[in-house]
């Protein structure tokens, strides 16, 4: 997984791209307790596009995003990409 940015801030848009073999069926992030699907767009190519929203100072801090991967039998694999919030 790729993003624009590892370090982002309050109403800053963030873009990603996860790339996988061709037979992943589907791909979800995960942050804290959020959870999304990213559209396909392509064999293997996932997207992101998300709008960081306005936090309190007292989550600032960086976090894990949980990406996994899933084939169509629901096998799955997951990998940690950091994100910093200022």
């Amino acid at each position: 997984m790729s993003l624009s940015s590892p370090v982002v801030s309050g109403g800053e848009i963030v873009h990603g791209t996860v790339q996988t073999s061709s037979n992943v069926a589907s791909v979800e992030v995960r942050l804290g307790g959020y959870s999304m699907s990213l559209p396909k767009v392509g064999v293997g190519r996932f997207a992101l596009t998300y709008k960081v929203p306005s936090l309190p100072p007292m989550l600032h801090r960086t976090y894990d995003v949980i990406v996994i991967a899933r084939n169509a039998q629901g096998d799955a694999t997951s990998s940690v990409v950091p994100l910093t919030v200022r």
